[in-house]
């Protein structure tokens, strides 16, 4: 995948057995292996009724609970004071860097806390930042053009992580000592958190997002199976879904090669000098070169960048043209375009076709649309949209930007993997609810269940998979990509 913006998913293979007995054996020993191999958590439960009332417990910031101001600026605060904190030796960095792996009942207690306390400042900010109705980051993505499109430094965000990260400590220690009143509040400040980092429309600022929601829920389970902790299914079916607006993400991401070269989006609507259209395209492909770090260097206005031009242009026009007057336009007016304007106009609209067969299937829920996203490339591939080898040019990619524009799957995985999460802990609650109804009983399906309604896999808009083993109860959330096991979860729960 080559793109400016690179990010990198490590695939897992699972094993491959010998099929040494009937296929349907087989088929069944991969399956059961396949699941083993999965992201596994071993929680020990109590039941646990319903609160009273039943959302006394809340993971959502209440509209009625917030006032005039604008969370970011408390975010920046927070940021801003943990910088200026004195700085710490190597050693206890690294002995932090191993507190954000421990569970709650692994951490050293009294050293967190002193470590915490020393961080009250920052705290308090984000506490405010919990009571702001607004949020607003100073940053109109959509207004960006040219370079500011890719050379934007966004550490700001990057920094959020670390509030997450304190947050985390914190409930984590007031898990272990059973305050999980206070824990609840503290997670309530990361669901906060999480939404707030989600409203600015970017890929890498909406993996961060991701990313705070997935530390969210990894505490919020240490807390569910910490022993007499309240139930919260309630808390959990109560949080807002979707969490963040991966659309207007998707939109603004597939649409980004308008804002890095503007001139293609009013290609047929301006006249230019024929000059002009040559300089334009010559810098277009000059900065293209340079983000994907492949092709020639120095400047723009190079023999050899220039050259490089005119050879795609004298191999596109022939196209460009041909195309052009296909779709509707006069002839006798594209006859007499200058070369580089027939072809910027078909590059657009190329751009926009693979812009529009991308955000036409991330559009639709996980379940309907993601099959079709994950054939998309081979797709586009067989259209003349992209081309297979690397360093050639498709047919229809006369300037070689539509590699450009393949969006990373990876912010859909990590989206639909915490929603899954969500509702795998919602289940989870719902379980629980059934064990203090019914002696500390296990349901025997989660049919069975009649306290509170099942969450369904948003995945796969289907039940997640549920069975007895052995007086334990195992609940799965399959791959949502074969051979992926990180893309799922299991839970075997027990009881006290």
């Amino acid at each position: 995948m080559s793109r400016f913006a690179n990010f990198c998913c490590i695939a897992i293979a699972l094993p491959c057995w010998v099929l040494l007995a009937c296929p349907v054996a087989a088929e069944e020993q991969n399956s059961a292996d396949a699941i083993k191999n999965l992201k596994t958590y071993v929680w020990t439960l109590d039941p646990a009724a319903e609160p009273t009332p039943a959302l006394r417990f809340r993971l959502a910031t209440d509209l009625l609970d917030t006032g005039p101001g604008n969370a970011a600026i408390h975010y920046f605060r927070a940021v801003v004071l943990e910088r200026d904190l004195p700085r710490e030796s190597r050693e206890q960095l690294d002995r932090q860097a191993e507190w954000y792996e421990r569970h709650s009942s692994e951490l050293p207690l009294a050293e967190v806390t002193k470590w915490l306390e020393a961080r009250r400042l920052v705290l308090a900010e984000i506490a405010a930042a919990g009571r702001c109705e607004t949020c607003d980051w100073g940053i109109r993505f959509q207004d960006l053009r040219g370079s500011d499109v890719i050379e934007i430094r966004l550490v700001e965000f990057q920094e959020m992580r670390q509030l997450a990260r304190i947050l985390r400590l914190k409930a984590q220690v007031e898990i272990a000592e059973r305050r999980f009143d206070d824990a609840i509040a503290t997670l309530r400040m990361m669901h906060r958190l999480a939404c707030d980092v989600g409203k600015a429309p970017s890929v890498i600022v909406s993996l961060n997002s991701t990313a705070i929601t997935a530390i969210t829920n990894d505490v919020t389970g240490e807390l569910i199976a910490s022993p007499q902790s309240p139930n919260l299914y309630w808390a959990l079916r109560s949080l807002p879904d979707p969490l963040i607006d991966r659309h207007a993400v998707a939109r603004l991401d597939v649409n980004m090669i308008f804002q890095l070269f503007p001139f293609l989006k009013d290609a047929d609507s301006v006249s230019r000098a024929t000059e002009d259209w040559q300089r334009l395209l010559t810098e277009a492909i000059y900065e293209l070169r340079k983000m994907t770090d492949s092709g020639p260097s120095g400047k723009s206005g190079d023999t050899i960048n220039q050259l490089s031009a005119t050879m795609l242009l004298v191999r596109g026009y022939p196209i460009a043209k041909r195309a052009l007057i296909e779709n509707g336009f006069n002839q006798t007016r594209v006859e007499r375009m200058p070369v580089g304007q027939v072809v910027a106009i078909y590059a657009r609209d190329c751009c926009l076709h693979i812009a529009d067969e991308y955000l036409k299937w991330s559009s639709l829920p996980y379940h309907e649309g993601e099959a079709r996203l994950k054939g998309l490339e081979q797709e586009l591939q067989r259209d003349g949209y992209l081309s297979p080898a690397p360093n050639t040019v498709a047919s229809r990619d006369p300037l070689g930007f539509n590699r450009m524009l393949m969006p990373t799957y990876l912010t859909g995985e990590a989206y639909i993997r915490q929603r899954r999460m969500i509702a795998l802990l919602a289940t989870v609650e719902a379980i629980r609810l059934h064990l203090a109804a019914n002696e500390g009983r296990f349901p025997e399906s989660l049919a069975k269940i009649k306290n509170a309604p099942i969450p369904i896999d948003p995945a796969t808009m289907t039940s997640f998979q549920y069975r007895i083993i052995n007086g334990q109860a195992e609940l799965v959330a399959p791959p949502t990509r074969p051979g992926d096991e990180y893309s799922g979860r299991r839970f075997l729960l027990r009881t006290r």
